[in-house]
């Protein structure tokens, strides 16, 4: 393939729009959503590993006596994690800042890879403006997750991969190894989006064998595999002890047969949100292999492995379509930049993507709308005062997820009151060993009977109810009215502090 130079820039009003909506995301990073699980655990271990060098959350020791699963993502993150922390210092914000920066330049990286592939500016640029208010996506990029940084990771390599292909330079295959190598390193996750391109550079050597082919697929999968390794033989110990940490049968059997059990699924879970953009790339490739346009389109070829894979392999609860949408909007801009001239009653077909901007636009614009409805209870500084003002500096606490950070900051120590073992050998845990002195949790709790459970015998008293500034009464009756049609939105950190006796 002859190499064709391209202007990659994206257009002043892109960045522009992406400037501002990066500025609005700052402003509500952190109060939506409220902590929970995966974050704070990933928090809690990269404090443990700047404190002892070692990948351990010291928030739930029975979920790593239990299912130990600290090091089935890579150090990457939180080596990231770890510098934002001395930096800026420990905090909700400073937690979800990375995955909120990563989460931008996916979209800029994927207008790069659009355009360098031929696509014209606008379906480029449609491209990013999609990503940006896809809901599964502005959620993961909150919620202080590894997702968006593999992903760029990953699609660098991709960028750097086209590059290679189109006789660019042999230098750009080492970098693709390397970039995929590094998102290994960051969550093996994303391996499911590095098929792709895997089986496209296999393949490619089937059909033409040549010194050539296999020289550059051996480069990025020898650099890829090598990065990795560093990690079977540093994190695990080895080969074998790698393969057990994943796919060997637990200490305790609780909920599945083995760590991978956890991650692998055929399950298909579809978001009806996500049904019309899935439709549109259906229809897309249909129109594709009708008019023969597969061929020589190894963009196209690899975007629809992965997003199969993704729905063989994946399971998903949501949030993980991360490494699917994407791709699903490659396939539906690739298409109507293949077919921009075609009309559906009268009306050139593009204006399709008019439906889908509406779409993802109108429900970025309910949820931010609730979201500053119930602002009041979501106040990090409000919430911080009174828990360092109720519970000693030193404490030991267990509780709900959302208070992790108010209590690690207040200079106390905190677990999880209902994450790890059973409940009986936990709560035998807590009073024994970690001998836990205070209770957060929310109004109602988020788990009632695990609740109930350490309250038996009435062994806690309620010791302070956490208040918020009162709201007003066109909001009290908004929030009525949502509730009489069954629409419930988390509302913050109401809850109370209990004392055990």
């Amino acid at each position: 393939m002859v190499a064709r130079k391209a202007n990659l820039s994206l257009p002043s009003w892109l960045w522009v729009t992406i400037a501002c909506c990066f500025v609005y995301h700052v402003c509500v990073l952190s109060i939506s959503p409220l902590p929970w699980f995966d974050e704070t655990y990933f928090a809690s271990m990269t404090l443990n590993f700047m404190d002892k060098g070692v990948f351990m959350p010291k928030i739930g020791p029975m979920l790593e006596y239990y299912y130990p699963q600290s090091k089935a993502y890579g150090p990457g993150y939180f080596l990231v994690l770890g510098l934002v922390y001395k930096i800026f210092g420990f905090g909700l914000f400073q937690t979800r800042l990375p995955g909120l920066i990563f989460g931008f330049l996916v979209a800029v990286i994927g207008f790069k890879i659009l355009k360098l592939n031929g696509l014209k500016e606008k379906y480029c640029s449609a491209f990013a403006v999609l990503l940006l208010l896809d809901p599964i996506f502005l959620q993961n990029i909150h919620s202080g997750r590894m997702d968006s940084m593999t992903l760029l990771l990953a699609l660098s390599g991709f960028f750097c991969l086209f590059k290679g292909i189109q006789n660019q330079g042999k230098i750009y295959f080492v970098y693709t190894g390397v970039l995929f190598g590094l998102a290994l390193l960051t969550t093996p996750r994303i391996a499911v989006v590095l098929i792709g391109p895997s089986l496209f550079l296999a393949f490619s050597f089937i059909m033409r064998p040549s010194v050539e082919n296999f020289s550059n697929g051996f480069i990025i999968f020898i650099l890829a595999i090598g990065f990795y390794s560093i990690w079977i033989f540093w994190g695990f110990g080895g080969i074998e002890e790698f393969y057990n940490y994943f796919f060997g049968p637990p200490k305790h059997k609780i909920a599945f047969n083995s760590l991978a059990e956890g991650y692998i699924s055929s399950k298909i879970y579809i978001p009806k949100f996500q049904i019309p953009a899935l439709g549109l790339a259906i229809v897309g490739l249909i129109f594709c292999f009708r008019k023969n346009k597969l061929n020589q389109a190894p963009l196209l070829w690899i975007f629809l492995v992965i997003v199969l894979s993704f729905y063989i392999l994946v399971n998903d609860t949501g949030i993980y379509s991360i490494f699917l949408m994407p791709f699903v909007y490659g396939i539906i801009l690739y298409s109507l930049n293949q077919f921009q001239e075609l009309q559906f009653k009268g009306m050139p077909i593009d204006r399709i993507l008019f439906l889908l901007l509406v779409l993802n636009g109108g429900i970025f614009l309910f949820k931010n709308s609730l979201l500053w409805i119930y602002s009041n209870s979501r106040n990090i500084d409000t919430i911080q005062a009174q828990i360092s003002t109720i519970i000693p500096k030193g404490s030991r606490v267990i509780g709900d997820d959302a208070y992790y950070y108010f209590v690690i900051k207040a200079g106390s120590d905190y677990q999880y009151l209902d994450r790890g073992a059973d409940t009986p050998n936990r709560r035998i845990y807590h009073e024994n060993e970690y001998d836990y002195q205070y209770v957060i949790a929310k109004s109602p709790p988020s788990s009632k009977a695990e609740f109930d459970y350490y309250n038996e015998g009435q062994r806690l008293e309620k010791i302070y109810t956490f208040k918020f500034q009162k709201e007003s009464k066109y909001l009290i009756s908004i929030r009525s009215y949502l509730a009489q049609v069954g629409f419930y939105f988390p509302r913050g950190y109401e809850g109370v502090i209990l004392k055990r006796k």
